[in-house]
């Protein structure tokens, strides 16, 4: 017989060979040409035990199988029970030159380094099965929340190995292990519940609820605790709520953590915050390309402050983070205000000010995290260029949004604030004023007849704009399965772009009125969104009535109101 018919054989013995008999096997091995240990590998007949049987006989461990009253109590001092659940390993004899441990994984240098010198002995191993040393330390060094069948129970169970975390009594660690396994698996909320005596986890993906896992009252007091030690959050009465980053080196997950505490038992509730790191660039945010190729010559080049608006603030944080990323470098430090984090971005230090800007002012982030990019979401304007203009202009670039109406609306707060701190100008870059448009559905829009004489009349048109209207194809919503009947495919954002030369720089601090430094200002410096929302109305994707508000340069109504 072969050694390798001699390892089947044995662990064949063992128990450890699983379903099948050696003569099974060797005809198995005959017809598919593998050796015998080969076929046990991949029919799957080997148990997971097996491995540490191979181990012991090619490297001459012993195997062995013991129970908790082999271990003397002398042994059993040697390792606290913290190291003994950690390292998964527990002592076995104890000699006056040698003490023995059982161990599944033997390559362990620091562990065995820790016993020889806390023992002034040399080390033996000894290999065991996992559900040997399982039963070994549940009975030596039983944990404070007992983990059984008959208490707790759910998916979650086969998901993390709660017990490693229950017996050495790390609740903070167990609080993170649950949630990056949920994020892992998909569900985008946790909920954590007391229900007749029972604590209840569940899960939610999209718009399916699971239950995760029933355990005692005991369990789930254990886990909020760690909930509250993982975010910082000191128990008492109200809902409490923070966000929390857990994983290697903070970066894998971000959650936020809201804790109800009150009459009753407390219950919590964890979002999983998506990762939105690459989702959009400054390529795909919806700029032209003339304005594309404007902006990102002056991003690539001049550190400054560069603003963007919007009517209701729709996209204006994921734009911000897109012109961070077109110049984040590998070593550059890049820190964002928000209000609510909403999306979790990869490589930023990301701040949760809520509404009150007072509360981050930006010397004082300056001076705590030295960022080359500051991000501020939902600035006050005036609040935002003192702060950047206190700092003494260094080598930073800002990017501030804000809600604003109109190009020109923003523009003349812009003028204002030069005119009472001419300093401010020239750390201004750019102005962006973002909307978003209804994309018609392909698949069900309707081309309908007829000049939409209505929407012009009492305007002065353009020539050339009345020539456009009168050979158009237009196109209204339908609605269809494709667009779940509303008509649209989506919200499609389009920008109105001024970029602040040293000329425009300069026409900032004329002494002009106000009314013409905006008007000067929106002639020479402007790359407008006409042409792109032309090009859209031609090929049928947005309504008339969707395109009118954005052709100001062909309908000559007063600049304002664009």
């Amino acid at each position: 017989m072969t050694r390798k018919e001699q390892v089947v054989e044995k662990l064949l013995s063992l128990g450890l060979l699983r379903g099948k008999s050696i003569k099974d096997l060797k005809a198995e091995a005959e017809k598919s040409g593998r050796s015998l240990l080969e076929e046990a590998i991949v029919s799957g007949a080997l148990s997971p035990d097996s491995v540490q049987f191979i181990l012991a006989e090619n490297f001459e461990f012993p195997f062995m199988d013991v129970s908790p009253e082999d271990v003397p109590p002398e042994a059993k001092s040697l390792i606290p029970q913290e190291v003994a659940w950690r390292e998964q390993v527990i002592p076995l004899a104890l000699t006056e030159t040698h003490v023995t441990l059982g161990m599944v994984d033997p390559v362990k240098p620091s562990l065995l380094r820790y016993v020889e010198m806390v023992t002034g002995k040399k080390v033996r191993i000894v290999l065991l099965t996992r559900e040997t040393l399982r039963h070994v330390l549940n009975t030596l060094f039983p944990p404070p929340v007992a983990l059984t069948p008959e208490r707790m129970s759910g998916p979650l169970l086969e998901e993390v190995d709660l017990q490693r975390f229950l017996s050495t009594g790390d609740s903070q660690g167990l609080a993170e292990e649950i949630l990056l396994s949920c994020r892992k698996e998909g569900y985008g909320l946790i909920t954590g519940k007391f229900v007749m005596g029972r604590f209840v986890l569940e899960g939610k993906f999209e718009e399916e609820s699971r239950e995760l896992l029933q355990a005692t009252r005991e369990f789930g007091t254990f886990l909020l605790s760690g909930l509250e030690k993982a975010a910082g959050i000191v128990p008492r009465e109200g809902i409490t709520e923070k966000i929390i980053e857990c994983g290697p080196e903070g970066g894998t997950g971000m959650f936020r953590v809201s804790i109800v505490r009150g009459f009753g038992f407390p219950s919590f509730t964890v979002k999983v915050i998506p990762d939105a790191t690459g989702r959009v660039s400054l390529e795909t945010v919806g700029l032209s390309d003339e304005q594309y190729d404007a902006l990102s010559r002056i991003l690539r080049r001049e550190k400054g402050v560069y603003i963007v608006a919007s009517p209701d603030y729709s996209g204006v944080t994921t734009t911000l983070y897109a012109l961070a990323r077109f110049i984040q470098a590998r070593r550059m430090r890049v820190v964002a205000l928000e209000d609510k984090i909403r999306f979790k971005n990869e490589g930023f230090v990301q701040i949760e000010k809520g509404e009150d800007n007072e509360s981050y002012p930006i010397d004082t982030v300056v001076r705590t995290f030295s960022p080359d990019v500051l991000i501020v979401d939902r600035a006050d304007l005036r609040r935002t260029l003192q702060g950047y203009s206190g700092i003494g202009y260094p080598q930073m670039t800002l990017f501030a949004g804000l809600r604003s109406p109109s190009l020109p609306h923003v523009l003349d707060l812009l003028l204002k604030e030069v005119a009472e701190n001419p300093d401010v100008a020239s750390g201004i870059k750019a102005l962006i004023l973002q909307k978003l448009v209804r994309v018609l559905c392909p698949t069900c829009k309707r081309e309908v007849p007829g000049y939409p004489s209505g929407l012009v009349e009492g305007r002065r048109i353009s020539a050339r704009f009345e020539s456009l209207l009168k050979n158009l194809t237009y196109y209204i919503p339908s609605g269809c399965e494709e667009c779940y009947g509303t008509g649209y495919a989506g919200l499609r954002a389009i920008f109105d772009l001024i970029l602040f030369s040293p000329s425009t720089r300069l026409e900032m601090l004329s002494s002009k009125t106000l009314e013409e430094k905006r008007e000067t200002i929106l002639t020479r410096s402007r790359y407008s969104p006409e042409d792109l929302i032309v090009q859209m109305l031609v090929e049928g994707t947005v309504t008339i009535e969707d395109a009118l508000p954005f052709l100001e340069m062909f309908v000559f109504h007063r600049r304002g109101d664009l």
